[in-house]
Formats: C-alpha cells, structure tokens, sequence
C-alpha cells in the first residue's frame, strides 16, 4: 500500500491531523487485512512492514507516527507490525512509542474510545519536526 504522510506542518500536531493519520493507517491496514481474506480460503495471517512515515522530507515526529501505527494495527488486527527502524534512534523511538501505547493509552489493552485516544495524544503536544533533505 502507499500512504502519504501529512507534510511541512509546524508548532505542535492539532488534534485533526492525529485524527487523520490514524485514520489513514487504520484504513490503509484494514483493507490490507480484507484484501488478504480475499486471496485465501483460511484466514491468513497479515504482517505489515512498515516505517517513520513522513518524518524525513517532510519533518513528522518519528515518536508520534510510530505510535499512531502501533495503534491502527491494533485496531484493524494485524497480526504482526514489523516497525524498520533503520538505526539505534530510531529503535528508542519506536521503543518510546511503544511504551506510551502500552502505559498510557491502552493499558491492559483495555477498551478505549478512539476520540479519547486521539485526546490523549494531543495532550502530549508532539512537535513537527524539519525536513531532512531526502
């Protein structure tokens, strides 16, 4: 699948573009998984490879986008999320972002309304970043 990442935003994410890229990872995933329901008579089981979306040339958060996919696969059950993190920062990042999923937002993966989830990482004021060139 390609998905673009939101680009160039500046000062803290609004609420509304952590709302839209959950979004657009759930849907993105979601139709990954029906997709692959279609191709075998057994539920298969999905793996989606993925990485920091829009945190190179466009300057996203790297804590934020990996969190915001942690949870849209979560919510669109895929079975396994292969997070390519490239380096040792990266790996802490994604690492971070694990750790505010499961202590934070969905402890005991308890069920959470999605409007409350998407407070809740508002309230931590993640910051856009700057472009790295590429």
């Amino acid at each position: 699948m390609a998905i673009e990442a939101p680009s160039y935003g500046e000062g803290s994410y609004s609420s509304a573009e952590i709302e839209y890229i959950l979004k657009t990872a759930f849907t993105g995933f979601s139709a990954a998984r029906i997709e692959s329901h279609l191709e075998f008579s057994k539920a298969p089981s999905l793996i989606i490879h993925t990485g920091f979306w829009g945190c190179g040339a466009y300057g996203g958060d790297r804590v934020l986008m990996a969190l915001l996919q942690i949870l849209s696969a979560r919510l669109s059950q895929v079975n396994c999320l292969v997070f390519h993190t490239s380096d040792a920062m990266g790996s802490q990042n994604l690492a971070t972002a694990q750790q505010i999923v499961d202590r934070d937002l969905v402890p005991d993966n308890s069920p959470v309304k999605v409007s409350a989830l998407v407070e809740k990482i508002h309230a931590r004021e993640f910051q856009w970043g700057f472009s790295d060139g590429n």
